[in-house]
């Protein structure tokens, strides 16, 4: 668990710290489900915690505030990936205090970020630049260099100004910088069982080699260009759910 306390400011006082949940296929105390909560079941029971509170968080930003789909909040990627969400506490507070939607141990869920292992639907297929015939497939991308995704990155409008992206994308970076082994090892295992769309090819041998990619609305490229990403400008600029996005990469050192 991290922690941040933020400087003296005319805002109101927090102290930020994160918590994360593994993927599906990583869960192995109890069966975990990846529920949607709703507002007759707003914490299912069987829903690891911390992505129950994510999944508010995403409801709240990309579905209430910019008419996201609903239906494409959950994806075929949550299931394979890690997600962090941040907790705010009021300084002076009780943190041991439970709120509603937390965990148990205090803070409200505030803002959360999601890392996809390799590999990641083909960007020709996904912007639908592909032939007709090959849009009825979904195809991933085995040829390039395999990457980690940082996706679904979103803060209440109510804490933004307290530099929480940057919290949740340096927590991010770190933990894949130490973490080399398990994500290769998500990796290979979804490229065996995804044999035959692969045609015989060689993808999942390569093993990730520090390189973090992100599809970035493109009102926020700049934020992101300030923390070390650079706009891939060969990918062009496409839409999702009916926002402008961009890609940018970046490369951190693997310990």
């Amino acid at each position: 668990m991290a922690s941040q306390a933020m400087p003296p400011s005319t805002k109101k006082e927090y102290t930020f710290t994160t918590k994360f949940y593994p993927p599906l296929h990583l869960s192995t105390s109890k069966p975990t489900t990846q529920l949607y909560p709703t507002p007759q079941n707003p914490n299912p029971a069987t829903n690891n915690p911390v992505f129950t509170d994510a999944m508010h968080i995403r409801h709240a930003v990309f579905v209430q505030e910019q008419h996201c789909r609903a239906e494409e909040e959950i994806d075929d990627d949550d299931a394979r990936s890690w997600g962090w969400v941040v907790y705010a506490h009021r300084q002076g507070n009780n943190q041991q205090q439970d709120t509603e939607g937390g965990d148990g141990d205090g803070g409200e869920a505030v803002g959360t970020i999601r890392l996809v292992p390799p590999p990641h639907i083909s960007h020709h297929h996904l912007t639908g630049s592909s032939a007709p015939e090959e849009k009825k497939k979904v195809r991933y991308d085995y040829d390039h260099e395999p990457y980690i995704k940082i996706t679904r990155v979103a803060v209440l409008a109510s804490f933004r100004g307290y530099g929480l992206s940057r919290l949740l994308m340096r927590t991010v970076e770190d933990w894949a910088a130490n973490n080399k082994a398990v994500i290769d090892e998500m990796y290979s295992q979804f490229a065996q069982n995804h044999m035959p769309e692969r045609g015989g090819g060689g993808g999942g041998r390569e093993g990730w080699n520090g390189l973090i990619g992100l599809h970035a609305q493109v009102q926020v490229e700049r934020m992101y260009a300030a923390m070390g990403y650079v706009t891939d400008e060969a990918m062009g600029r496409w839409h999702e759910e009916g926002i402008e996005h961009l890609g940018m990469f970046k490369r951190v050192a693997i310990f």
